[in-house]
């Protein structure tokens, strides 16, 4: 598994998110236990708090599909966390 994929434009790829190849290393050897964790357990939906997981969620379908080509990978959501409105009990 590689997060390594070129760019369209320049057909090179620049890592702007995990520049250092040891983050990258990791993220992806993470991500394939997650992968095998929710195909060990069956687990069809995975919820992602906030929007900032999108990459992630990204490349767990990048990888899901590499390690179960042709089986639908879990659907995946979001919960937008941080943007409630705080409401005071006690107000007077």
């Amino acid at each position: 598994m590689s997060l390594e994929r070129p760019s369209q434009e320049s057909g090179k790829f620049e890592f702007k998110f995990f520049p250092d190849p040891e983050q990258r290393q990791l993220l992806a050897y993470r991500t394939l236990e997650l992968i095998n964790i929710l195909d060990r357990k069956e687990i069809n939906h995975l919820l992602f708090l906030d929007k900032g997981a999108r990459p992630l969620s990204t490349i767990v379908q990048d990888f899901w599909h590499e390690v179960h080509p042709g089986v639908p990978s879990p659907k995946i959501a979001f919960m937008q966390i941080g943007r409630e409105t705080i409401v005071f009990l006690n107000q007077r």
